[in-house]
C-alpha cells in the first residue's frame, strides 16, 4: 500500500467520514455525523473524527470523545451516553484473498494504533461494532480486550415459529386486554415513560428530554427509524419503543414501559408488533442488543435470535494503571 496519512478532519470533510461509513462493514448509524454531533451537542462532549488517508482516499478512522478527569488525566471514549457502538471504521477489501485482505486491513489498523498510542491520552476506549471482527493488531500490542454480546433476529424468517410459549401467551392476554401498537412521534410521551424506569429504582434519568427530542427529530428527517408506542383503550400509553437503522440492519435502541403494566403483557405485545412490521417494511435483521444484561435476557431470547460477540479495546497509560491501582487498594 501507498503512504498513509492520519489527521483530524475539519468539519466540512464529514461528509466523507459519512461516505466512508455508509460503505464499510463495520460502519453503523451510531459513527455517522449526524449521531456524534448531536451527543456532542447535547452532552457538552469534545468530539475529533480522525480519519486515515491512503494518497487521497479515506481509508479509516475513529471518533473519540475526549474529556479531562480530575483536571490531570486526559481520557477518550469512542461511544457516550445510549450509544452502543463507536470506535473505528476502515474500508472494507471485497474480492480479495484472505491474506491480502489481512495485510491491507493490518496495514491500517497498524498505523491508527500507534497513532493513537501517541495522542497522550491517558485512557482510551473502544466498543465496536459486531462487524469489526480483527483486533488482533492492537492486542498483539499491549492492548487490552473485552467480549461483549448481541442478539440477532433474522427478520427473513418466519417470526411465529420462533417464539416462546410464553411470549406467546402474553402476546395473546396483552392483545386480548385491548392494548394496541401504533407508530407515534412524540418525545414526551417516550421520556415520561423512559423517566418511569429510574423513578422505580430511586435513580436520576441519564439523559435530558432534549436528546429525545432531537434524536425523533433526526430520525425523521433523515428516515432512519420511528417510534411506538402500546396504549391501553382507555388511551394511556403503557410501553414504548424507538428504533434505528442503517444500510445493514435494525437496532432496538431503546424501550420503555411503566412498571405498573409490568405482567400485562404489554412488553411482549409492543415487540411482537414493532418486529412485525420491520418485517414488513423490508427490513432483513435486527440487533436486539439487550444480551449483555441478565435481566433481560430470557425475554429477548423469547424470539429465538443469534448470539453474537463485539469486542472492546483499551490503552491505558502507565500513570493511568497507577492511578487505578491506587484506588483499588483504597476501596480494599
Amino acid at each position: 500500500m501507498s503512504e498513509i496519512q492520519i489527521r483530524e478532519l475539519d468539519p466540512a470533510e464529514y461528509k466523507l467520514w459519512d461516505e466512508l461509513v455508509e460503505t464499510s462493514s463495520c460502519g453503523t448509524v451510531f459513527h455517522t455525523s449526524d449521531w456524534l454531533t448531536l451527543c456532542r451537542d447535547t452532552f457538552s462532549k469534545d468530539l475529533k473524527i480522525y480519519g486515515c488517508f491512503q494518497e487521497d482516499a479515506l481509508v479509516g478512522g475513529f471518533p473519540l470523545f475526549i474529556r479531562k478527569m480530575n483536571r490531570i488525566f486526559k481520557v477518550a471514549s469512542s461511544t457516550c451516553e445510549m450509544t452502543p457502538y463507536g470506535g473505528i471504521v476502515i474500508k472494507d477489501f471485497p474480492g480479495v484473498s484472505v491474506r491480502k485482505q489481512v495485510q491491507d486491513s493490518h496495514e491500517i489498523l497498524n498505523h491508527l494504533r500507534v497513532f493513537l498510542s501517541n495522542m497522550k491520552l491517558d485512557s482510551i476506549e473502544m466498543k465496536l461494532s459486531p462487524d469489526f471482527k480483527d483486533i488482533r493488531p492492537f492486542t498483539w500490542n499491549g492492548w487490552e480486550s473485552g467480549v461483549f454480546y448481541a442478539y440477532y433476529l433474522n427478520l427473513e424468517r418466519d417470526i411465529d415459529a420462533g417464539l416462546s410459549k410464553d411470549l406467546k401467551k402474553n402476546i395473546n392476554k396483552s392483545a386480548k386486554e385491548g392494548l394496541v401498537v401504533k407508530k407515534l412521534k412524540d418525545s414526551n410521551v417516550y421520556y415520561n415513560l423512559f423517566s418511569m424506569v429510574y423513578t422505580r429504582q430511586n435513580l436520576t434519568s441519564p439523559v435530558q428530554k432534549i436528546f429525545f427530542d432531537r434524536v425523533i427529530d433526526l430520525l425523521e428527517r433523515k428516515g432512519i427509524g420511528e417510534m411506538w408506542v402500546a396504549e391501553t383503550p382507555s388511551a394511556e400509553y403503557v410501553a414504548a419503543q424507538i428504533r434505528v437503522w442503517d444500510k445493514q440492519r435494525v437496532y432496538a435502541w431503546t424501550a420503555s414501559s411503566d412498571p405498573s403494566y409490568r405482567k400485562s403483557g404489554a412488553n411482549s405485545l409492543i415487540y411482537y408488533n414493532v418486529i412485525s412490521d420491520l418485517k414488513a417494511e423490508g427490513h432483513k435483521e435486527i440487533n436486539m442488543l439487550a444480551a449483555n444484561h441478565s435481566q433481560f435476557t430470557d425475554f429477548i431470547t423469547g424470539f429465538n435470535p443469534e448470539l453474537v460477540p463485539h469486542y472492546l479495546i483499551n490503552y491505558t497509560s502507565r500513570r493511568y494503571k497507577l492511578l487505578r491501582a491506587c484506588r483499588g487498594l483504597l476501596k480494599r
